[in-house]
């Protein structure tokens, strides 16, 4: 017999299949639908730190992923704004599927010191506004807005 448990198939497993435990599958696959849950994750507030890491981390992988030619990127940050945390609006649901949850609308204010392959630098300064959320897996992602004026 399968059935859904917070959006996840639970299907029990046999008895003395898969090892010690597994007799327990249904209580772990609610375990990881409570942790996974859109919502509980939504109540912890976004940071400065969170923020950064993810711009970053976008910035690392858009620098060593493309077409090879930029060797490595180092961002500062003069500036970080986060509004307090919202509903989503109907444009961000529908359209980008961010559902449920809590939305906070960021201003970033950073500089991206690039290095080439061929030895050349880059020093650009960018001013962008993100909408943050929770994925369904609990990890921070973000909704690229625009280029802030």
């Amino acid at each position: 017999m399968h059935r859904m448990t917070a959006g996840l198939l639970v299907v029990p497993m046999l008895a003395g299949c898969g090892g010690p435990g597994a007799g327990n599958a249904t209580a772990v696959a609610n375990d990881i639908a409570a942790a996974s849950s859109p919502a509980a994750p939504s109540t912890v507030a976004l940071t400065r730190t969170d923020v950064e890491a993810f711009v970053t981390r976008q910035a690392r992988r858009l620098a060593t992923s493309s077409n090879g030619a930029q060797n490595d990127v180092d961002v500062s940050f003069e500036a970080v704004e986060i509004a307090a945390g919202r509903a989503p609006t109907a444009q961000e649901a529908q359209v980008e599927g961010l559902t449920g949850g809590t939305a906070w609308p960021v201003r970033v204010d950073y500089t991206e010191h690039r290095r080439w392959k061929n030895g050349d630098t880059q020093t650009v300064r960018t001013r962008y506004r993100y909408t943050f959320y929770r994925d369904s897996f609990g990890r921070w992602d973000a909704l690229m807005v625009g280029p802030e004026a």
